[in-house]
């Protein structure tokens, strides 16, 4: 019976163990599929295709005004009026601010009413000979040669009537001139003034008649030679106003006017001087000062920021500054706007570089073209200088692209069946986000890598 039993046992393990395998390694290939269905759901996919590549250079730096300026007075004194406010946009020469300024004005005031004087009286020098000053000249001097007559002749009864009859004369034209004057009404400037000359003509021929009246009254009082003085200074006061001014009493004046001109000019830079005005077209971006404050001299108090346009100034390391040129194509991603390009232009390198942490870099200056209006001083971006470009190019990004250490270059090639081959592929242009495929794929190629590689590549995921 043991053996019998023993040869049942035998029989029964011919039979279970090969079943047994069999089902041992069918459970294992399912779950191998598993496992390779899961992988290839994990593929990220990217279909090849053509678009642009570009390789740069990017720095980070900040939004800054084209240009930012500090003013303050150039004299002391105390806040009168303040004339804008934060925010507001000014234009090259609008007003900002005032100082008091009541003396400034007085004595630029002062200065404006000599400087007429001066030149009044300059061109009172080099204007024609009144004729009523001609006429008082002659008067002066015909009363010089009657002086000189009654001291050489005693007077008769006759010649005190003549006197006295050309005294009372004289008054009366005397008074008939000053009602003339004074019942005159809506005539110009000119005739007025000839007017006053009459008067002025009329009293004095009435001072000459009364003078040759008491001379002829009281006889020869005076003596030949008095007299004939007399007669020749008034003939040379006569001869000098014919000729007109002497080339010494233009010049004066002439001094004088240019005195009078330089004292005006320097009031009205000390009257400016309490007002400040704009240098340039701007913001006002800061203003420091109230009215009724004082001020001191050199102090900056109010600030302007050229806004238009803003441009961004970024740090390039020195490892690449050699590469940035003046003029080169740019853009602009900011931190406020992640999906915005702002066009621009690297405008300026700065010739001295900065060392931070053992670290030299030089600030770069960017303008920025189409500036978007929610752009702001002071925002933080990351500037892209483009050092080479191609478009309409075959690309892949890079974290499909596996590099050996002999440098060559493979891919993962999926087809619709899901067969992957890896394939060497010839690279051109290489830059951060794409590289340029020359040879090796086809567009609408699909290559796939491990989802865990794949973080953060661009373009489309199939």
């Amino acid at each position: 019976m043991s053996v019998i039993r023993t040869l049942v046992v035998l029989l029964i393990l011919v039979l279970v163990i090969p079943f047994g395998s069999s089902f041992l390694n069918a459970r294992q290939i399912a779950r191998q599929e598993q496992v390779e269905q899961t992988r290839l759901q994990n593929l990220v996919r990217y279909t090849v295709g053509k678009g642009d590549v570009q390789r740069s250079i990017s720095a980070l730096g900040t939004i800054e005004a084209e240009s930012v300026v500090d003013l303050g007075f150039q004299t002391s004194g105390q806040a009168a009026e303040i004339l804008v406010k934060t925010g507001d946009y000014v234009r090259a020469g609008d007003a900002l601010l005032r100082l008091s300024n009541e003396n400034q004005r007085i004595s630029y005031e002062q200065a404006l009413l000599a400087l007429e004087k001066a030149n009044n009286a300059l061109a009172d020098l080099l204007g024609p000979v009144d004729e009523n000053d001609i006429k008082i000249a002659q008067a002066n001097l015909a009363s010089a040669q009657g002086s000189y007559a009654s001291a050489a002749n005693k007077a008769s009864d006759a010649d005190i009537a003549q006197a006295q009859l050309r005294y009372d004369q004289a008054v009366n034209a005397f008074e008939e001139a000053q009602r003339k004057r004074q019942v005159s009404s809506g005539l110009d400037t000119n005739q007025y003034t000839l007017l006053d000359a009459q008067v002025g003509a009329a009293s004095f021929n009435v001072e000459i008649a009364r003078l040759q009246l008491q001379q002829t009254q009281t006889g020869n009082s005076g003596s030949l030679t008095e007299a004939g003085a007399r007669i020749a200074l008034r003939q040379k006061e006569l001869d000098q106003l014919l000729a007109g001014p002497k080339a010494s009493a233009i010049t004066s004046a002439q001094i004088t006017l240019q005195q009078a001109e330089a004292q005006l000019r320097d009031a009205e830079i000390t009257l400016n001087r309490t007002t400040l005005y704009a240098p340039i077209d701007g913001v006002i971006t800061k203003l420091t000062i109230e009215i009724g404050q004082p001020v001191m001299t050199g102090s900056p108090i109010i600030q302007i920021s050229n806004m238009s346009p803003l441009g961004l100034i970024a740090q390039i390391d020195e490892e690449d500054i050699s590469q940035i040129k003046d003029n080169m194509t740019a853009y602009v991603e900011l931190d406020a706007l992640p999906d915005v390009q702002l066009p621009a232009s690297v405008k300026q390198v700065e010739i001295m570089g900065s060392e931070v942490n053992g670290v030299v870099s030089y600030d770069t200056h960017f303008a920025m073209s189409q500036l978007n209006p929610q752009v702001r001083v002071g925002m933080t971006g990351e500037a892209f200088v483009i050092l080479e470009s191609k478009e309409n190019v075959l690309t892949i990004p890079p974290n499909f692209l596996h590099t050996e250490p002999d440098g060559r270059v493979f891919v993962d090639v999926i087809d619709a069946a899901n067969k992957e081959t890896r394939v060497e592929v010839k690279l051109g242009l290489q830059g951060s986000d794409s590289s340029e495929v020359l040879s090796g794929l086809r567009e609408g190629d699909v290559v796939v890598v491990a989802e865990s590689t794949s973080t953060g590549f661009p373009g489309a995921p199939q």
